[in-house]
């Protein structure tokens, strides 16, 4: 009995031992969350509502055309359909609803809306998400006409992957997206800011175009929402790491040419992300750089905010 008991107890503790190693293979192989000590931007400051007379539903993923006159929109009804909507300025945090962007709206996500010049509005839609999800139609009225899905490389195709957003360049040539992994379902399990250049009829991604981003896209938390200064030379973006609680940011990328990696990013707004209650994301610049849009949840409802420039 001695014997086997011995065995017995021995058997245990190389059990032990074994699950404890696994254990630290399984954790060493889990992808950290490094501390970050942020840079933080002093540009942006004195955050207020924006009212969109008229319309009093959730107001998300905002974009401001570049002669301030229209503010694009979209709202949250459920995870599989968001619908786009537009409303005209009366000042800096008013502006009056028009209604829907006609002959854009599916039962699908439709959103990240993003004017250039010629009324072009470029924006994605879930509709077809296998064949791409960027589109683009002569924006006239409160409706789009000729409407098309943009083609080229920038369709990246991988199984669950998909362009989760869209910005252009006002001259309609430079494409900013995000390419998102939804194969797990929502949210995306990665996130990372993509480039492309038009050529023809098409928006393909040059060679080495990630070299850009060296200082932005990490393997442990998600990048998108990308949209930059008229001069491309300033870009906006939202970050969120899935942890618990989650934590989102905006930040602020510069670089001192239009070729160069963007720097190494500042924070924006650093006591809105200690409050737990608010998500905040998808920021949009004003053509002149003084004034900062994006949405946040305050009370259980999405609503566009604004911050200005110094």
């Amino acid at each position: 009995m001695h014997i086997n008991h011995v065995k017995k107890k021995d058997l245990l503790i190389i059990a032990i031992l074994i699950f404890l190693i696994l254990l630290i293979i399984s954790q060493s192989n889990k992808t950290k969350i490094p501390e970050i000590i942020d840079e933080t931007s002093n540009e942006f400051s004195n955050e207020q509502i924006v009212n969109i007379i008229g319309y009093d539903d959730d107001a998300m993923e905002s974009h401001i055309s570049r002669d301030g006159k229209y503010l694009f929109f979209n709202n949250q009804d459920g995870p599989t359909n968001k619908d786009l909507y537009y409303a005209t300025k009366i000042n800096d945090t008013t502006f009056n609803f028009k209604g829907e962007v006609l002959g854009v709206n599916t039962d699908a996500v439709e959103g990240t809306p993003s004017l250039v010049t010629g009324n072009k509005l470029y924006f994605v839609s879930t509709r077809d998400f296998e064949q791409g999800t960027i589109y683009s139609g002569i924006f006239k009225e409160g409706k789009i006409e000729n409407l098309e899905k943009i083609s080229g490389s920038i369709n990246i195709k991988k199984i669950g992957w998909l362009n989760m957003d869209v910005w252009v360049s006002p001259d309609g040539k430079n494409m900013y997206t995000s390419h998102a992994n939804f194969l797990k379902g929502v949210p995306p399990s990665d996130s990372n800011i993509r480039y492309a250049i038009k050529e023809g009829e098409e928006f393909n991604i040059p060679e080495n175009e990630q070299n850009l981003f060296v200082n932005i896209n990490t393997d442990y938390a998600l990048e998108y929402a990308p949209e930059l200064s008229d001069d491309g030379l300033e870009m906006f973006y939202t970050q969120l790491t899935m942890s618990k609680p989650m934590l989102v940011k905006l930040y602020l990328a510069k670089r001192q040419n239009i070729n160069d990696p963007f720097k190494s990013p500042e924070l924006i707004q650093e006591a809105y992300i200690k409050d737990e209650s608010s998500f905040f994301e998808a920021p949009t610049i004003s053509s002149d750089g003084k004034l900062l849009y994006y949405h946040k949840m305050q009370n259980g409802k999405f609503s566009i905010f604004v911050l200005s420039g110094t």
